[in-house]
């Protein structure tokens, strides 16, 4: 468990929050954004193949949550 400062001879915790440019999820973001259409992302890009199978792929994990969580809730009682 960590300490606060001070509190007898325990060094004080040296932490400073990352590099922003060291996070690959907030360079990505960056890039997608600006005053141009360019840097939009857009869902047009994707066939209707690939969308309708994104949607499958989201129902069944959300099938297989609502299973875990009706578990989860069954053990609990």
């Amino acid at each position: 468990m960590a300490r606060l400062a001070g509190d007898g001879d325990e060094p004080k915790l040296d932490w400073s929050p990352p590099e922003p440019w060291r996070d690959g999820f907030q360079r990505s973001n960056r890039q997608t954004r600006g005053p141009g259409p360019a840097n939009r992302r857009s869902t047009s890009t994707g066939s209707m193949e690939e969308i309708s199978r994104q949607r499958d792929n989201l129902r069944a994990l959300s099938d297989k949550l609502d299973r875990v969580l009706e578990s989860l809730l069954a053990a609990r009682s």
